[in-house]
């Protein structure tokens, strides 16, 4: 089969727009059908734990180590996770994302959250449809500019099925991903991530599962409630500094240990005995918490730092999984933790920052303001694009999606 082609007459426009809205339509199909099936075995191993066999905790370090050890001696490049994935659709990475990428990402985070690591989802749905997706269109022999369009739409696929915000998880590909300028590339590119994520959703829900409600945004917003979202922004802004200076920290400690597996066991070590002072809340996902945030209940004013710690520790020791979810779950309980003393109401402060800690950390911030709107209403725009503003001044350069320098060590903010 040859190559396709692309070209810049209006035959050759139409057959781009075509063969992209087709990539999207692939992508969306594995993601939707693959993350439906992955959220009900992510569901179903976290419940066991919970509700049947909390004791499987203390076996974290072991279950830690054999997770690392298997991808280290068999998941090749499988390893750098949604880097590999995003580097690929801006075309910064050279080579084939592998094949046996989705089985070990699926199988070590359930895994994970099987015994209480605290990593997400999102990003795990990202590799494991970024993955099948390039696999699946390789006899298609795609140029390189219709491969870059695959996988952000994987991308946009794999967030917008996993969390049911197709608008939000078309703009997070694309902002994160796309590095095109042509107006032919605009249509072809940014159909095919709305086809990918869209139909994600659509499908994920028609395989009968809903995806999660959040409290809708009812709250007048003035300049002077502005001002004090803004100063949240600078604080949600840290935390994401935080996380990233944090994982980076963890790494450069446990890089003094030469074998990765015992490095993975050594942070599952870490995190069972930091439950014995704070307890499990911020295991696996920690859905719950967030949850408590956004609803007004009372929180822990450090229950933020647990989950920022607890995550990094995770995914700096070299367990697989995402940062979407963890991240989220941070921002809403530094929002409950800052709304007392900015006089904002809990539900409100805590849904700003359930998306502007991540927004911050994965400097995506077109993509935050429109899950904002999809999540929480439309009223919750504006005052989520005040926080964002603050938090890429207090963010500092870098994402979580960029490589790191070899010489650089930490992320300091400007």
């Amino acid at each position: 089969m040859k190559p396709v082609v692309s070209g810049t007459g209006p035959l050759h426009q139409c057959r781009r727009l075509v063969v992209a809205l087709g990539l999207g339509t692939l992508a969306g199909t594995i993601a939707g059908i693959g993350g439906w099936a992955f959220l009900e075995m992510l569901d179903a191993v976290i419940s066991f734990r919970e509700d049947s066999a909390p004791w499987l905790l203390w076996l974290l370090p072991v279950a830690a180590f054999t997770i690392s050890a298997s991808m280290h001696h068999w998941g090749g490049r499988s390893i750098e996770g949604t880097k590999l994935v995003v580097g690929a659709a801006r075309g910064t990475e050279t080579g084939r994302i592998p094949a046996r990428m989705a089985g070990f990402v699926l199988l070590g985070t359930l895994a994970g959250h099987l015994f209480g690591a605290s990593v997400g989802r999102e990003g795990a749905a990202v590799q494991i449809t970024g993955s099948v997706a390039e696999t699946a269109a390789r006899p298609l022999r795609l140029r390189a500019d219709s491969r870059r369009t695959l996988l952000i739409a994987a991308v946009a696929g794999g967030f917008g099925a996993l969390f049911g915000v197709p608008l939000a998880g078309a703009t997070f590909a694309l902002e994160t991903a796309w590095r095109h300028r042509r107006w032919i590339d605009v249509l072809a590119v940014g159909g095919a991530a709305l086809v990918a994520s869209a139909l994600g959703h659509w499908l994920v829900e028609a395989l009968g599962r809903s995806h999660d409600s959040f409290p809708q945004f009812e709250f007048g917003v003035g300049p002077w409630i502005l001002v004090r979202v803004f100063a949240a922004g600078l604080a949600f802004g840290l935390a994401a500094w935080m996380f990233r200076a944090g994982l980076r920290l963890v790494k450069r400690l446990l890089s003094r240990i030469a074998y990765p597996p015992i490095r993975a066991a050594v942070a599952g070590a870490a995190i069972v005995l930091a439950t014995l002072v704070v307890g499990r809340a911020s295991l696996s996902l920690s859905l719950p918490v967030g949850e408590q945030a956004l609803a007004g209940d009372r929180l822990s004013s450090t229950a933020w730092l647990s989950k920022l710690s607890f995550t990094a520790v995770s995914l700096g020791g070299g367990l697989p999984g995402g940062d979407v979810t963890p991240l989220l779950v941070t921002g809403a309980a530094l929002g409950a933790a800052l709304a007392k003393p900015l006089s904002i109401a809990q539900t409100a402060l805590a849904s700003v920052g359930f998306v502007s800690v991540f927004g911050a950390a994965a400097r995506v911030p077109l993509a935050t303001i429109v899950l904002s709107g999809e999540l929480f209403g439309p009223r919750a725009m504006l005052p989520t694009a005040a926080a964002t503003v603050a938090g890429l001044i207090s963010r500092g350069q870098g994402g979580l999606y960029e490589r790191d320098s070899p010489a650089s060590t930490a992320d300091a903010p400007t």
